[in-house]
C-alpha cells in the first residue's frame, strides 16, 4: 500500500490528518506511542488526539503513515458507534 492509498479524501479526514501532520511535526521515527504523545503535547495537539494516540498499541511506529494506520481502527470504530445510535422519536 503507497502513500498515496493513505491520503485522507473527506473534509474531516483533512482536518484530522492536518492535524495529525501537525502535532507530530519534527518527529524523526521509529517513535514508541509514549514519544508520539509526548511530542503531540509539545506540539499542542488537540485533546481528542493525544486521546486516541494514548489509546494506540504499545510498539514503535516507523513513519506517520503507520501511525495513521494504527489510528484507522479508532476513527472506523467512533463512526459505527455513531451510525448504530438510536434514532430520537419523533414528537406528534
Amino acid at each position: 500500500m503507497s502513500d498515496d492509498d493513505m491520503k485522507p479524501t473527506s473534509p474531516d479526514e483533512l482536518a484530522d490528518d492536518a492535524a495529525l501532520t501537525q502535532a507530530l511535526n519534527g518527529a524523526v521515527f521509529p517513535l514508541s506511542c509514549r514519544q508520539l504523545v509526548w511530542l503531540a503535547r509539545e506540539n499542542d495537539a488537540p485533546a481528542p488526539l493525544l486521546s486516541r494516540l494514548s489509546a494506540l498499541a504499545s510498539g514503535s511506529f516507523d513513519s506517520l503513515a503507520s501511525v495513521r494506520t494504527a489510528l484507522e481502527p479508532q476513527v472506523r470504530g467512533a463512526e459505527r458507534a455513531v451510525d448504530t445510535l438510536p434514532s430520537s422519536p419523533s414528537h406528534r
